[in-house]
């Protein structure tokens, strides 16, 4: 066996790969471990997994509401809906002006933010993503 684990193999459970799995040889030769992107799967997780761990996220900086958020996804299209899932519980959105770039995404989006002044002391700003690896995740700052 190779010594690399599939590819967001946490993610991988449906199509057969357990958690940790090594990529064989039979893997290897068929290309089973490149990633595919699947959007409509992607899209139908952000949506349905997002909305929840903003909640979570809110609820352990003991907010109901935050001044700003920056949403970002794979598809700008995503992003949008997301936008409008979360907008009840957000002052305002900012926008990314950079390309989705994966895990740089969300940092590069909150230091052009500061930088238009978008985000000023003292705002509480909701981080939220969800990735190409079918991963999500939000946290909340105080700027």
């Amino acid at each position: 066996q190779f010594w690399c684990e599939f590819t967001a193999s946490r993610h991988m459970s449906r199509r057969g790969v357990a958690r940790g799995e090594r990529v064989c040889r039979e893997a290897f030769e068929s290309g089973a471990m490149y990633p595919r992107v699947d959007f409509g799967a992607l899209r139908t997780s952000a949506l349905a997994d997002v909305p929840e761990v903003f909640g979570e996220a809110l609820a352990c900086a003991g907010l109901d509401r935050v001044d700003a958020a920056i949403v970002t996804h794979l598809s700008p299209d995503v992003e949008d809906e997301l936008r409008a899932l979360l907008a009840p519980r957000v002052g305002r959105f900012v926008l990314r002006r950079a390309a989705y770039s994966f895990g740089s995404t969300l940092p590069l989006a909150l230091v052009s933010a500061a930088d238009a002044t978008e985000i000023s002391a003292g705002d509480t700003v909701a981080l939220v993503t969800a990735g190409a690896g079918a991963s999500f995740g939000a946290a909340v700052v105080r700027w």
